[in-house]
């Protein structure tokens, strides 16, 4: 269960970094297609399903901080750990294959049970793009965070609308929406957005 949830989590970080790059590479005021084609077109539904995906990790934060129960059942298991350490041959495993499960359990606390995986991946977003591509593909490149920053504008007032309409039932993720995009919108291009909320 945890290693589909691993591989989840592994592609919802592929795709959103393969995201990334086709929207920096769409967004390119020097390219004739863009400057022909794209430049007066509408992107907003491509930054909403991309702050959906994105929302979904940050829900599993929310989960996990929420419920105390997985601190203490954390605590227990880690405790069985320790016991089959100190006597493996007394639960049938051996030291290697108990040294595996140990190496696991740790990567799902890092990664999921700290309450951070929304953090963690935003942080491993950026490392990975610093790594393939350099500081300037992604996060130079003005006409991407021009047309971020117009959405996030335009996501602004249409929450505020939604949020001041008694019984819209998709306000709440509309506002989530924006909040995780406004977050990677902020880990992207470095900066806050002071004046966006007039």
């Amino acid at each position: 269960m945890y290693n589909q949830f691993f591989d989840v989590i592994r592609r919802i970080v592929d795709l959103s970094k393969n995201i990334v790059y086709q929207m920096n590479g769409l967004f390119n005021s020097k390219d004739r297609v863009y400057l022909n084609s794209f430049k007066k077109m509408i992107y907003h539904e491509i930054f909403d399903n991309f702050g959906e995906i994105l929302t979904t990790l940050y829900i599993v934060d929310l989960i996990i901080q929420e419920n105390s129960n997985f601190v203490s059942f954390w605590e227990q298991y880690n405790q069985m750990f320790m016991m089959a350490q100190t006597n493996p041959e007394k639960y049938n495993i051996t030291s290697k294959k108990l040294k595996r499960v140990v190496k696991f359990c740790q990567r799902i606390y890092q990664n999921i049970l700290s309450g951070n995986l929304y953090d963690n991946y935003l942080d491993g977003l950026v490392k990975v793009i610093l790594e393939e591509t350099g500081s300037k593909f992604v996060f130079a490149n003005k006409t991407f965070k021009e047309k971020y920053l117009e959405y996030i504008k335009y996501k602004i007032d249409l929450v505020n609308v939604k949020l001041n309409t008694v019984g819209d039932m998709h306000a709440h993720s509309a506002y989530m929406t924006l909040l995780i995009n406004y977050s990677l919108f902020r880990k992207l291009f470095g900066e806050e957005i002071s004046n966006i909320v007039k």
